[in-house]
């Protein structure tokens, strides 16, 4: 689907993915623009291109988040603003539907809005999608269709006997053709992602994107060595593929090494200059190498290319506040919290600022952190409800990978109360178990490691 397409979703709602604007279509054929925000926006647009598909989490988190690590009770707070706008005059089953623990699909009819772009003559060996009510697939899978599919019309002369092979029925053969593409895909896929140990070389040689994708996978199970290998394989079949620059960056960035970060997110900035993901991530790696100045002019160069983009502000946010500059800390943490609601890590900054700075106390827009299991606690404890023990056991959890996120911001936030009541040496401590115990790929990590620094230079 071209980014310019519109879809009409249960002849209900209108969706642009060009401006990202939700509309419902009234009885007498007007359109109630909907506000979404830019998240909620972006998933959608996912689920539009991959109607009754099975989304999982990790695929929402990486096209919704990207480059980003943030909580994944983000998710809920973005699927709760899209039922809430498709669900409000709709009886029965929601229009998204839970598959528990493994993600979510888009349950209403979708069909592309012929407005949106005039109907085109199919030229020799263009595939025609003949049904209305079905997306054309973009994103690379293979379509088991009929061999009529070509756009090329058949005329019989004549009227011969069919043989036995002719009377089957055509939806078997179509049926039969998607099984056999369906078992030669997940050969491939298994192959692809879990390679033979047997010390021989893969049965099937990778492609760049197949080498940037498992590096991926690597990342979200924080294998980063893997990862590594892959974003190196997939640069050197492919110099050109700045997507592979760029997740070589942040990778670099989770292992400490700043300069080889730096040179990757300059060379994803010299391919792909209109990017603000390569400027977003410039600015992290200065932010991560305590360069702030840096940090600020990159983030500044994201916003010029996306003025809504959360992440953006977020980040520049920390640089200002790592900088010594509250009032404008807090100003972009307001910015990004306004333009993503669901985003919590500006809420919880929004509370460190005022801690630090005694400044107007800023709640955010959007659903409250307090009523969540995570992290409200630890904005209750900042907000002085909960004392630092009280956090950290409801830190604990019987998932280890979920206790050492949630650890990892009792020990942080804990350390920014303490810094907050001039107790040097207990916030030191914390920041010391957040630099070593928070995941590499979390935020409070290298803020962690720029609180200790900032502590060694004013003992």
């Amino acid at each position: 689907m071209a980014p310019s397409s519109r879809f009409l979703i249960s002849d209900d709602f209108r969706f642009d993915a060009s401006t990202r604007e939700l509309s419902r279509i009234e009885d007498d054929g007007s359109a109630t623009p909907l506000p979404l925000g830019s998240r909620a926006a972006d998933m959608l647009l996912l689920f539009l291109q991959r109607p009754g598909e099975l989304v999982t989490k990790n695929e929402i988190m990486d096209a919704v988040w990207p480059n980003t690590t943030v909580e994944e009770s983000n998710l809920p707070v973005q699927i709760a603003a899209l039922r809430r706008a498709l669900d409000a005059r709709r009886e029965g089953a929601s229009a998204i539907v839970t598959v528990p623990g493994r993600g979510y699909r888009f349950a209403l009819p979708i069909r592309e809005d012929s407005v949106a772009e005039p109907a085109r003559q199919p030229s020799m060996g263009q595939n025609v999608v003949l049904n209305s009510d079905v997306v054309p697939d973009t994103s690379g899978r293979a379509s088991a269709l009929a061999d009529d599919s070509t756009g090329l019309a058949r005329v019989e002369t004549k009227s011969e006997p069919r043989s036995w092979v002719a009377r089957i029925p055509k939806w078997s053969w179509v049926g039969a053709g998607a099984g056999f593409l369906a078992v030669a895909a997940l050969a491939l896929q298994w192959e692809t992602f879990f390679p033979s140990h047997s010390g021989g070389p893969p049965a099937t040689t990778m492609t760049p994107t197949q080498y940037l994708e498992r590096g991926r996978a690597f990342v979200r199970i924080d294998d980063l060595d893997r990862a590594l290998a892959d974003f190196d394989q997939a640069i050197r079949l492919d110099a050109g593929m700045a997507a592979a620059y760029l997740n070589r960056a942040s990778v670099r960035r989770y292992k400490d090494d700043y300069e080889g970060a730096l040179a990757d997110s300059g060379k994803a900035i010299e391919l792909t200059p209109s990017d603000h993901h390569v400027y977003l991530e410039r600015g992290h790696d200065y932010w991560a190498k305590g360069d702030y100045d840096q940090a600020i002019e990159s983030y500044n160069a994201a916003l010029r290319i996306a003025p809504r983009s959360a992440e953006s502000f977020f980040g520049r946010g920390l640089a200002y506040f790592f900088r010594g500059g509250l009032t404008k800390a807090q100003s972009d943490f307001q910015s990004s919290n306004r333009f993503d609601p669901g985003f919590s890590p500006p809420v919880l900054w929004l509370a460190v600022v005022q801690l630090r700075g005694k400044l107007v106390e800023q709640s955010g827009k959007g659903p409250s952190l307090l009523d969540m299991k995570w992290p409200g606690p630890v904005l209750r404890m900042m907000r002085g409800e909960l004392s630092p023990p009280q956090l950290f056991l409801a830190a604990d959890d019987s998932d280890p990978a979920r206790k050492q996120v949630q650890l990892c911001h009792a020990d942080f936030y804990a350390g920014e109360l303490a810094l907050s009541q001039n107790d040097g040496a207990e916030a030191a401590r914390l920041f010391r178990l957040a630099a070593d115990g928070c995941p590499l790929r979390y935020f409070e990590r290298p803020s962690a490691k720029a609180e200790l620094r900032a502590l060694d230079n004013h003992p």
